[in-house]
């Protein structure tokens, strides 16, 4: 899949941040983030999972997967350290 000139997947990873600088508690899966945020509802879903594993990348979220497989990402708090599994 192509990417949009203007790198939608930044532009994503930008809009998941300012929502989580309002929320910042907010922790689902991907299809939960598309729900947060009407504006995702047009991106591909596997956009905005590449925009939240960037953002784990930049340690700006993290990404847990549960006993049950689904996969939860939120937002990493500064004074947290980050786990290494």
């Amino acid at each position: 899949m192509r990417q949009p000139k203007d790198n939608g997947i930044e532009r994503t990873a930008a809009l998941i941040v300012a929502y989580w600088e309002a929320n910042p508690e907010a922790s689902d899966e991907v299809e939960g983030v598309i729900w947060w945020l009407p504006e995702l509802a047009a991106v591909p879903l596997p956009w905005v999972e590449a925009a939240l594993n960037l953002l784990v990348v930049l340690e700006i979220a993290d990404r847990t997967v549960r006993t049950d497989g689904r996969v939860v990402y939120c937002r990493r708090h500064r004074h947290e350290p980050r786990e290494t599994s």
